[in-house]
């Protein structure tokens, strides 16, 4: 089995307006992004290896970005039913477009 799941970074999820700190001590905020900078990252994990395969994108993975991302990753993949021969996703719409599931299945 192969997971597959996209995550997401921006400037406004690195500020947090309050924080639980020990009585005495001061909180601190360090912001590493630069404001409208957004960030996808594509990982594929397997039970077996680990990290198989990754993708960062500057903005979010669409249709496009996503069908290369699965040719890449299909390349890494073994037939079923040998180990990393199955991709797990969840229901993202980009996940369900009918090219991708043609992909997968004729490979």
């Amino acid at each position: 089995l192969v997971f597959v799941d996209e995550s997401s970074v921006d400037c406004h999820m690195t500020y947090h307006g309050c924080a639980w700190l020990i009585q005495g001590m001061k909180a601190q905020h360090k912001a590493f992004f630069i404001c409208s900078q957004h960030f996808s990252v594509l990982p594929v994990i397997s039970l077996n290896d680990g990290i198989l395969h990754c993708d960062i994108v500057e903005g979010s993975f669409c249709g496009n970005t996503f069908k290369q991302f699965i040719e890449q990753l299909l390349d890494n993949m073994q037939p079923y039913p040998a180990p990393n021969s199955m991709i797990v996703m969840d229901n993202c719409a980009i996940h369900k477009h009918s090219d991708i599931q043609d992909l997968i299945q004729s490979r």
